[in-house]
């Protein structure tokens, strides 16, 4: 069998190895980040998902705002085997819900500002194990 590739490594490692790591990856309107910095915070995210028992090939929705925050999240999960679903901020929360359902996620990486409007429905997903706010979570009865 040959080596395991590993998108994270395609998209990110090699921009660092190549000598790129001080270069910006992602700008958002508030801050940016370098190639060395986004595969630190990555690896980070990848080890909260090991931590928290999220397996390979197991699904995490990402209901996030488009901030530098959401490549962070996205590849780490690529980078820990697990399988990210993007949804769209502009759904309803019913339709959130059947998606959330049907793709059965084991957690959901959630924009602090976007939470209230999910919160009545979070209780309907059986699956879903972790709920991690992403951004000011002072407030939040959630990780």
């Amino acid at each position: 069998m040959g080596e395991t590739y590993n998108a994270a490594a395609e998209l990110l490692d090699c921009h660092v190895a190549q000598g790129r790591g001080d270069k910006p990856a992602y700008v958002d309107s508030t801050r940016q980040v370098t190639y060395s910095q986004l595969q630190a915070d990555s690896c980070r995210v990848a080890n909260l998902l090991q931590r928290l028992g999220i397996r390979r090939e197991e699904r995490i929705a990402l209901i996030m705002l488009d901030t530098v925050e959401f490549p962070i999240v996205f590849l780490g999960a690529i980078r820990a085997g697990v399988v990210p679903v993007p949804l769209n901020t502009l759904l309803t929360p019913e339709q959130l819900l059947h998606v959330l359902v049907d793709s059965r996620v084991q957690a959901l990486f959630i924009s602090a500002p976007l939470l209230p409007a999910l919160a009545g429905v979070l209780g309907r997903l059986e699956d879903l194990r972790d709920v991690i706010v992403v951004g000011d979570a002072a407030a939040s009865p959630y990780r």
